[in-house]
């Protein structure tokens, strides 16, 4: 995005590129915050089956011990 570089009287809060500027700030803060999110569900989902999968992989083991064993 191009920026451009305003005196303080004409970067005025009523000012239309002030405005401008305000909105794409906010909207760029919310894509940031959207994939934040994201990315946060994503490891939680993958750590939990991560975890899943050790406690399966131990059951198995144990199992296959126990049968060995008896």
């Amino acid at each position: 995005m191009k920026s451009t570089h305003l005196s303080p009287i004409e970067r005025g809060i009523l000012t239309s590129s002030y405005k401008r500027e305000i909105r794409n700030n906010i909207r760029n803060m919310k894509a940031d915050s959207l994939s934040k999110i994201k990315e946060s569900i994503a490891n939680q989902y993958s750590n939990s089956l991560s975890s899943t999968f050790e406690i399966l992989r131990f059951s198995f083991i144990l199992a296959a011990i126990l049968i060995l064993v008896a």
